[in-house]
């Protein structure tokens, strides 16, 4: 039997300010290749479908916390054209520089927009989004401030929150070093996805940071490969809608 993995914190290299273009845009092509291909973009966009049945709306706002390169709410925008959905929506980054090396240029500012803030510190008013998401970021925080952060994503939201992260374990840890082949072709991935794991959350960890954010109608699932994701709904005007 594999021992449990403990929870080791760590430093991304693509959190380095000294980090060259060229490292930082490799990184992110493997970001988008995995968001693409190992479940990422797969998880918020059925979420999304889930909340369009939910909610009936036909026109609606997502707020997508630590974007990257911004690669998942351009792929909602994508999907909701195609099923006549009107979606307005913004993307939230310490740099939204990494966004622009795949945006910028291309017509994409039209239909998305990126704001520069810290996910502790959303400069948008309570619920000014439909919906909000966040991917791949819980895990770069400690308890204390993923806490903070679940409420902070929780206020500036109407309907619903979705978190989606990696799952900690040593299966998955496997796993993923049995992807770098393919999916992890920068040094910068192969180091930061090892970091990542060890300090994700497992499911009865990201239950308790959901408690202690003082949620109550939430839930907790996993997807494969190795994915982890929270739904926290909010009270529409219509009642309690149950997950």
């Amino acid at each position: 039997m594999l021992r449990p993995m403990k929870k080791v914190r760590g430093t991304e290299l693509l959190d380095r300010p000294d980090l060259p273009q060229a490292d930082i845009r490799a990184n992110l092509a493997d970001l988008r290749r995995i968001n693409r291909y190992l479940s990422g973009t797969r998880v918020v966009r059925n979420f999304l479908r889930r909340e369009l049945r939910r909610t009936e709306l036909r026109r609606a706002t997502l707020l997508d916390v630590g974007t990257g390169s911004a690669d998942i709410p351009q792929a909602l925008l994508d999907w909701c054209q195609q099923e006549g959905v009107r979606l307005s929506a913004t993307a939230v980054d310490l740099r939204v520089s990494h966004a622009t090396m795949f945006f910028s240029g291309n017509g994409c500012e039209k239909a998305l927009s990126l704001v520069a803030a810290d996910a502790l510190r959303l400069p948008f008013a309570n619920e000014s989004f439909t919906w909000v998401t966040a991917s791949l970021l819980l895990h770069q925080f400690d308890e204390d401030q993923g806490v903070e952060v679940l409420r902070e994503l929780y206020r500036v939201a109407q309907c619903s929150v979705l978190i989606n992260d990696l799952e900690r374990g040593r299966v998955p840890f496997v796993f993923m070093k049995l992807a770098w082949p393919v999916f992890a072709q920068s040094y910068v991935t192969r180091h930061d996805s090892a970091v990542s794991i060890r300090q994700a959350f497992k499911p009865q960890e990201l239950e308790e940071l959901a408690r202690r954010a003082g949620f109550q109608n939430f839930v907790v699932r996993r997807h494969f490969p190795y994915r982890l994701s929270l739904l926290v709904e909010k009270k529409l005007a219509s009642g309690n809608h149950a997950i």
